[in-house]
C-alpha cells in the first residue's frame, strides 16, 4: 500500500506540469479551446496546439506548428491565410485573464 502512495506522489508533479492551453485573441484575450469544437467537427476538444494541428491534418488541411523557445506560446498556421496563437494558462494569468 505504501508503494502505491509513493508512486502517486512521484507522478503528481508530472501531471501538475501539464498546463491548460488557451487560444490567444487580440480582442478577447485567452479563450478556452472548447471553442474550436463548438460545431463538433472533431472527435474531441483539442488539448494542445499539436493536438489541434493533428486533427486539422487528419481532415486533409494544412496545419504547421511553430513553437516559441519558451514552450509557452505556439503558433499553428492553417493553409497560408490563418494563424492561431496558443498560450499556456500561466501566461493568461499574467495577462489578467
Amino acid at each position: 500500500m505504501l508503494r502505491f502512495f509513493l508512486i502517486i506522489l512521484v507522478a503528481l508533479p508530472l501531471f501538475a506540469s501539464q498546463d491548460k492551453w488557451y487560444i490567444l485573441s487580440h480582442d478577447d484575450g485567452c479563450i478556452d479551446m472548447s471553442l474550436l469544437n463548438r460545431k463538433g467537427d472533431f472527435p474531441h476538444t483539442p488539448t494542445s496546439p499539436q493536438d489541434y494541428a493533428k486533427m486539422m491534418q487528419e481532415q486533409g488541411k494544412s496545419a504547421i506548428v511553430k513553437e516559441n523557445p519558451n514552450k509557452k506560446i505556439v503558433q499553428v498556421k492553417l493553409g497560408g491565410t490563418k494563424t492561431l496563437f496558443f498560450v499556456k494558462e500561466e501566461l493568461c494569468h499574467n495577462l489578467g485573464n
